[in-house]
């Protein structure tokens, strides 16, 4: 599941609820691929996910960096540097500089081919601690979306997970009954989540509005689905939200008429 957002900023940044959505849509996704419970993946802690390209963000020798540590403990950057693999045979210590990734020792060994002497310094001026990481960190998407998921499912992420998974069979039969000449199973694995998540939003949470449950279900699709999920989740859900929600809410309406005329009903009718 990867995200097709274009935008510099991560959009569930902005917004609490939105980032709770597209985690429960992994846990979903997750449940789904492996064939597990929704409790068996958050009681195993399953839902934990790495970034596989995390050695592009960080040098591999952060953790063994004499100028990184020294940074750490005194914030700021020591003029000399020693190289981290000083004691190491000429050969091995090109192989190490050559694993490294965007340290000052690889800058070093792809102009000279070697490691740097003891003592070689930083470049003046260069004090910040994105020295030892990829020059795009900051602003890396790539990066953003895995460190936002990076602790476990809030509140609402799993109130969603586990809702959509309880009343899994009423969701499905609305949605094949919405989706008419178009199967469940059809729909794309991420198409499908999504749907489900905003039918249990319309059908089984009172606190979201009918309109955000299906704005939020098509940004979900803009950012996660194909080219068309998003007008094709737009359609479903909105004839969901019309035969469905509507016509509850109508219903609701009806039943309480009598209930609010007895309630303001203060004796007086006996009277006429």
């Amino acid at each position: 599941m990867t995200s097709n957002s274009k935008s510099g900023r991560v959009r569930t940044e902005l917004n609490p609820r939105a980032h709770s959505r597209v985690y429960a849509l992994r846990l979903l996704y997750q449940r789904e691929m492996t064939a597990v419970t929704i409790g068996h993946i958050m009681q195993h802690g399953t839902y934990e996910i790495e970034n596989d390209r995390l050695a592009e963000c960080e040098c591999v020798y952060m953790d063994e960096c004499t100028p990184h540590a020294y940074f750490e403990r005194f914030g700021e950057w020591p003029l000399d540097y020693e190289c981290p693999h000083v004691n190491l045979p000429q050969q091995e210590r090109k192989a190490a500089c050559r694993r490294a990734t965007t340290c000052s020792c690889r800058r070093y060994y792809k102009e000279h081919k070697e490691c740097p002497p003891a003592g070689y310094p930083y470049k003046h001026g260069d004090s910040t601690v994105d020295r030892c990481r990829c020059p795009e960190y900051g602003s890396c998407r790539y990066r953003k979306f895995y460190d936002s998921f990076a602790m476990a499912p809030d509140d609402y992420a799993t109130k969603i997970a586990y809702g959509v998974e309880e009343y899994m069979h009423e969701i499905d039969r609305v949605l094949e009954e919405t989706s008419k000449n178009w199967s469940l199973m059809r729909m794309p694995i991420v198409d499908r989540n999504i749907s489900r998540i905003a039918v249990w939003e319309l059908l089984y949470n009172d606190d979201v509005p009918t309109s955000v449950a299906i704005n939020e279900a098509v940004r979900l699709a803009k950012e996660y689905g194909g080219d068309d999920s998003s007008k094709f989740i737009n359609g479903v859900l909105g004839k969901v939200a019309r035969e469905r929600v509507d016509a509850e809410q109508a219903d609701s309406a009806l039943d309480e008429g009598p209930g609010v005329s007895d309630e303001h009903d203060d004796g007086k009718g006996d009277d006429l």
